[in-house]
């Protein structure tokens, strides 16, 4: 029998994607202080197949060495949208992932969860839309660009493939962020921009030529301006980042944080966000 809590763990996996057990624990099941009920929910339902496991096999000191991963199934995001009576959870990315990249991706993980804390600390604001790297737009369309909701080609040679995308909304309307979540310490900042830089850019272009732009992903979104929201590991990256894509076309689109300031107290209203070129601010002004 599936509990309720059960179903907790099956909509955190639908909405954040790829979870180690001990994120779940601390979602879930804050009281379960050495990880016991935790596991026990999530054998229950690998057994029932409703989530599949995989496995770093890296050592990750932040995550475990090697961490176990959770993802949803594909049974179980029709157990989702039968249960809760909501075919958006068909939707749901439930492919095996990649497990060289398990750990960019649980830290993608990690952000929206914060992202999620910051807005219930900030009464006037909501995520109105998030959307992962890997959310389906149609299941049946075998290229990338009709395939995966993100996944923007822009001409033969330039795609746009962010980390993932949110929409903020307030009383004074929409706003549409990207996110890169670099992790690339040893790979040459200028090489970054010149892989992420273009696509961004592109994406401007289009909306200066009053095409869709980033409002073929948010329709309702101020349509005059998107942000693209760049995490480094440290302050020394963050600063590379910001001077490598300062040369680029479309810098301006771009703010910088280091992940040692990021936290939900900071991520909306701290002054932690920095610009190419001048003081960091916060991305949302009271």
């Amino acid at each position: 029998m599936v509990t309720p809590s059960d179903i907790q763990v099956l909509l955190l996996l639908a909405t954040y994607f790829t979870l180690t057990r001990a994120q779940i624990g601390r979602l879930a099941f804050p009281d379960d202080r050495d990880g016991r009920a935790t596991r026990r929910h999530l054998q229950k339902l690998l057994n029932q197949r409703l989530v599949q496991r995989t496995r770093m096999e890296v050592v990750n000191p932040a995550m475990g060495a090697p961490a176990p991963v959770y993802y949803l199934t594909g049974d179980g995001a029709g157990f989702l949208a039968q249960q809760l009576q909501d075919e958006k959870y068909l939707s749901c990315c439930t492919q095996a992932p990649n497990w060289q990249h398990l750990y960019h991706w649980c830290a993608v993980a990690e952000f929206h969860i914060e992202l999620d804390r910051a807005v219930v600390q900030s009464a006037d604001v909501r995520v109105s839309h998030w959307f992962g790297e890997w959310d389906v737009l149609d299941p049946a369309a075998r290229e990338p660009e009709r395939h995966f909701r993100l996944y923007t080609r822009l001409s033969d040679k330039l795609v746009c493939v962010p980390d993932a995308a949110f929409e903020l909304e307030r009383v004074s309307g929409r706003r549409a962020f990207y996110l890169e979540l670099d992790r690339h310490t040893t790979m040459n900042a200028e090489r970054v921009a010149a892989q992420k830089c273009g696509g961004y850019a592109g994406l401007l272009a289009e909306r200066q030529r009053a095409e869709p732009g980033h409002l073929r992903h948010f329709p309702e979104s101020n349509p005059a301006r998107f942000t693209v929201l760049m995490v480094a590991p440290s302050t020394s990256r963050r600063d590379a980042l910001r001077r490598a894509i300062a040369t680029k076309s479309g810098s301006a689109l771009w703010r910088f944080a280091s992940q040692t300031d990021l936290n939900s107290e900071t991520m909306l209203r701290g002054p932690i966000w920095h610009p190419c070129i001048g003081e960091p601010a916060a991305i949302l002004k009271d």
